[in-house]
């Protein structure tokens, strides 16, 4: 049969056991996915994209041979986005699984955000990058998937930039290109490039891949970023235990190992860039997925901490994965995590979401560096006196006795005995982030497990051995696509 259209259907269910489907077309690899085919009984449609087969002849067949029950879609269906646990001011994939978001750029005017996807169902696996973009960094219009699985492996996290120099040589000097630096891991894992050069309406694998090869253990998530110090390109690489490693590179295309560098209490995603210590002195700032980071400088042609590590994120696993936009314009610090305190439902075609975009600040808090995180200011822009989708609630709490916590949709916050303490909040339909931003802290928490649909109000705050002072509340407009008529 010829692909005619944007997406193949699939009925799936999450309680049938995994089968393998293959995709084959003319002069392509075997695209092959692990799905939970359940046409008797199925709990959701998967919507697989299939724009790259656009004209061929394929065929479609299971593991055992048999040709599975399918058909095809151009666009998505009319309900997506008014799933009772949608998220309404956090980014969302509009069906199938999401995790890590990888590729955070800022390029041509667009904010690009790519992420951990399967398409093929709710649960991990499968991994993809799928992509989003936006103009205001709260509206994301999402553009279907750009890395596929091949034969190197699934598609692992990453990072971006718009390469300005065009060091790779992959673009031009008028139009640089947009690079994606992905883990592919198969037997072994390995570090490869995507590239655009047209601005990021489309993406294809650089030929050389890979560009690094095996290191050590499950080595994955390069993040790249230029550091003047050292007038190279850096890649944080994640290699086993929790140990990472610093590459460096004059062309994007070749590296060599710098250092290695141990984060106690951390693996996976790093991140690394430099920030203004109180608008003041330069320093660079190294995490990992679970919000340890060391502070430090760039001396004799390494990175050196300044001591040892600290945490942002307070909380237990529910923000995972954090990484900053490369490119921002007016030079602010944004990251978006991965935010896993929501759970999956069974007859839900979606799951999980990202954290709402908040902007970083390196102070000095109690003589120590310390990353500080608000929401990004454009949750202003969401403001409104109509029906709230979401809220909003700027507070302050004075502490009067030792043991002093904020309590937040059943989910208590310890407070530090100090006095006061500013705190932003962001109430979403299925979770909320708090923030302390003078004290480097913030948490995220989701709904109750076997909840119903959930709505939350300024009831849902409140203090013990504390007073809330000050408080106020901002109805949000949600930022999701409105239904089709």
């Amino acid at each position: 049969m010829i692909a005619k259209s944007r997406f193949l259907v699939l009925p799936i269910n999450n309680g049938a056991p995994a089968q393998r489907l293959f995709i084959y077309a003319d002069g392509a690899e075997p695209y092959e996915l692990d799905v939970k085919y359940d046409p008797k009984n199925p709990r959701y449609a998967a919507y697989i994209d299939i724009l790259r087969f656009a004209g061929a002849e394929i065929k479609v067949t299971l593991s055992n041979g048999s040709v599975p029950e399918f058909s095809f879609a151009d666009e998505l269906p009319e309900d997506t986005y008014t799933e009772p646990y949608r998220p309404q001011v956090r980014f969302s994939v509009p069906r199938g699984w999401t995790n890590d978001p990888n590729g955070l750029v800022y390029a041509y005017g667009t904010w690009h955000m790519f992420f951990q996807h399967n398409p093929a169902g709710t649960e991990w696996g499968n991994m993809h990058w799928g992509h989003a973009t936006s103009v205001d960094l709260l509206h994301w219009q999402y553009d279907g998937d750009v890395l596929f699985p091949d034969k190197l492996g699934t598609v692992f996290s990453g990072s971006a930039i718009l390469d300005e120099r065009n060091a790779s040589r992959l673009g031009t000097a008028d139009l640089p290109p947009i690079l994606l630096f992905y883990t592919s891991a198969g037997e072994p894992f390995v570090q490869c490039l995507a590239y655009s050069d047209d601005g990021g309406k489309t993406f294809k694998k650089y030929p050389r891949n890979p560009i690094v090869g095996h290191i050590a253990g499950a080595n994955r998530d390069p993040k790249v970023v230029w550091c003047d110090e050292l007038e190279k390109f850096i890649m944080a690489l994640y290699l086993d235990g929790n140990d990472f490693a610093l590459l460096c590179s004059d062309n994007l295309l070749e590296w060599d190992e710098l250092q290695r560098i141990t984060l106690p209490g951390d693996a996976e995603c790093p991140d690394f860039y430099p920030m203004m210590l109180d608008g003041t002195s330069r320093k660079w700032v190294f995490s990992g997925a679970s919000d340890w980071y060391f502070t430090g400088e760039i001396k004799v042609g390494k990175f050196v901490p300044d001591g040892p590590p600290k945490r942002l994120f307070a909380g237990g696993r529910e923000s995972y994965a954090a990484q900053t936009f490369s490119g921002v314009p007016d030079g602010r610090r944004i990251r978006i995590a991965w935010n896993t305190a929501w759970h999956n439902f069974d007859d839900s075609p979606f799951s999980m979401s990202m954290t709402f975009p908040a902007e970083l600040k390196l102070r000095t808090v109690g003589g120590v560096p310390t990353l500080c995180a608000s929401p990004a200011r454009e949750i202003k822009k969401l403001f409104t006196e109509g029906p709230a989708a979401a809220y909003y609630a700027e507070l302050t709490v004075s502490v009067s006795s030792p043991g002093a916590a904020l309590n937040i949709c059943g989910s208590e916050i310890p407070l530090q005995f100090d006095g006061t303490h500013r705190v932003e909040v962001i109430l979403d339909r299925n979770g909320w982030e708090l923030y302390l931003p003078d004290f480097g802290r913030y948490w995220v928490g989701g709904v109750p497990s076997g909840s119903a649909y959930i709505e939350y109000s300024c009831e849902d705050i409140s203090a013990r051995g504390a007073s809330i002072k000050n408080a106020e509340l901002y109805r949000l407009r949600s930022v999701l696509p409105a239904p089709r008529a």
